[in-house]
């Protein structure tokens, strides 16, 4: 019996590897910056990281709320 992917269970395959690789480059990138760059700031990086995590927030919260918009005007028939 042979199953066929499903879009859905690709893209969060590829998801699951895309992040993967991501976090493989930030450790390399971390590493690179403490050792070889001599950069001794631990806290700085944290700041930085997460500052980048709090604008990632509003804009998941947006992006849910124009998709839930979207399928409410495509029920009633199109967007005005």
């Amino acid at each position: 019996m042979t199953k066929t992917m499903t879009p859905s269970y690709a893209l969060g395959l590829a998801f699951i590897v895309l992040v993967s690789v991501i976090w493989a480059a930030a450790s390399v990138l971390v590493q690179h910056l403490y050792r070889d760059m001599d950069f001794d700031s631990p806290f700085l990086l944290t700041y930085v990281s997460t500052s980048l995590f709090v604008l990632f927030l509003p804009s998941r919260l947006i992006w849910e709320r124009r998709a839930a918009f979207l399928r409410r005007a495509s029920c009633r028939g199109g967007v005005e």
